[in-house]
């Protein structure tokens, strides 16, 4: 490209035009560029080699399913993958921070079970009071139970 070249390009287009897919063509075959333009947000990576039904495949495959990664480009990014340097101590560190984050959720939980024990037992409570008051006054055939305290007008006098 006279301008600018693709790895140039790329970045530049996909910051502009993030919803724009693009399929590099390009003349070099080798694992490292096609790492480098598809960690540059390329949706496709395919040579001036290959032959138009190829072509034509990877921009169909882009127009409906995001992307085209032939078998070439998979292993590249397979590689990729695999060659980054996971230590021990990486695993480690995920592992204790999954441990925190579910046993913090624990503490929330141990830290306001009284507030849940006391929501509840107020609830069983207040049932046991209502079930109580009207069993009492359907015994007592009070209609109202503010009724038998209610002055006679004998006393007024």
């Amino acid at each position: 490209m006279p301008v600018m070249d693709g790895t140039v390009a790329l970045p530049t287009i996909k910051k502009q035009y993030p919803n724009v897919k693009v399929l590099v063509l390009s003349m070099q075959n080798t694992p490292q560029m096609i790492r480098i333009m598809m960690s540059l947000g390329a949706d496709g990576y395919l040579t001036k080699n290959d032959d138009e039904e190829i072509i034509y495949k990877a921009i169909k495959e882009c127009v409906y399913n995001e992307r085209y990664i032939d078998k070439r480009t998979e292993n590249v990014l397979i590689e990729t993958i695999r060659n980054v340097e996971v230590t021990t101590n990486d695993v480690k560190e995920e592992l204790i921070d999954n441990q925190i984050d579910n046993s913090n959720k624990y503490n929330v939980f141990q830290k306001y079970k009284w507030v849940f024990k006391s929501f509840l037992t107020g609830i069983i409570l207040a049932t046991i009071v209502i079930g109580i008051l009207y069993i009492y006054y359907t015994l007592s055939n009070i209609k109202d139970p503010v009724e038998k305290y209610k002055p006679t007008t004998e006393q007024n006098n």
